[in-house]
């Protein structure tokens, strides 16, 4: 409605969704002609969510890239359409740091089509009890297009909660919100400031006495993690 202020969570996600793309893998290189509704695979090919930190720069988990990738397999980056421009598209060309012990990697690549705005990063640990929303696209809608396409439908997900505590290894903390498959790489933003403060890696789980009910926490890398490596990063 005209005139009506949306609510600052709601410019958050809003904000997030700009810098959001799905993580596809091609194997064997790209067809002669790509487009971001069809993709060549046999196999589900979006793994992961992964967000502009540069109009060159984006990151993922580590755990989102197969560990057996070759120069002969190419990465996309899917995203949605903004400002009335077509889907955004970026072909990665670069897997220019991957860090398993943190759990992340750095992709470099070329926005080919569409529309991006990057996230600014907030390096900072976020502190117990502050609000923040996780947006990705966990499980993705695919369909399978004749004998060697797929169809592709990013679905986006918005998971807010607070930070619930964090691990003795002071690099991840835990989110009291359920993160579904496909969700990271997602950022973790402040829900105040729309800053990305952490990104999405996988969940705890916790398994009560008997009659007790069971809980499952998201688990995120702060971001604050990465401040020291900021020049070798090129952040």
């Amino acid at each position: 409605m005209e005139g009506t202020t949306l609510p600052a969570s709601t410019q958050t996600i809003w904000k997030g969704t700009k810098a959001l793309f799905g993580v596809a893998i091609v194997r064997g290189g790209l067809p002669s002609l790509v487009t971001l509704a069809t993709v060549q695979g046999v196999v589900p090919v979006i793994r992961g969510t992964a967000f502009a930190v540069a109009e060159d720069k984006f990151l993922t988990c580590s755990h989102v890239l197969p560990t057996d990738l070759t120069p002969s397999d190419a990465i996309l980056l899917l995203g949605l359409s903004h400002s009335n421009q077509p889907k955004a598209l970026v072909r990665v060309s670069e897997l220019a740091v991957r860090d398993e012990g943190l759990d992340f990697a750095l992709l470099k690549g070329t926005l080919t089509q569409g529309f991006m705005e990057p996230l600014e990063i907030d390096f900072r640990n976020p502190v117990t009890g502050e609000d923040v929303i996780a947006v990705g696209f966990p499980l993705p809608e695919e369909r399978q297009v004749g004998v060697a396409n797929r169809e592709v439908k990013l679905v986006l997900r918005a998971t807010k909660g607070i930070v619930a505590a964090w691990h003795p290894d002071q690099s991840t903390f835990e989110m009291d919100a359920q993160f579904l498959p496909g969700l990271s790489g997602a950022p973790v933003l402040a829900a105040e400031s729309g800053k990305v403060i952490g990104m999405a890696q996988g969940f705890v789980s916790f398994r009560g006495p008997a009659g007790v009910m069971s809980a499952v926490l998201g688990l995120s890398l702060s971001l604050g993690a990465l401040g020291p490596r900021r020049a070798e990063l090129g952040l």
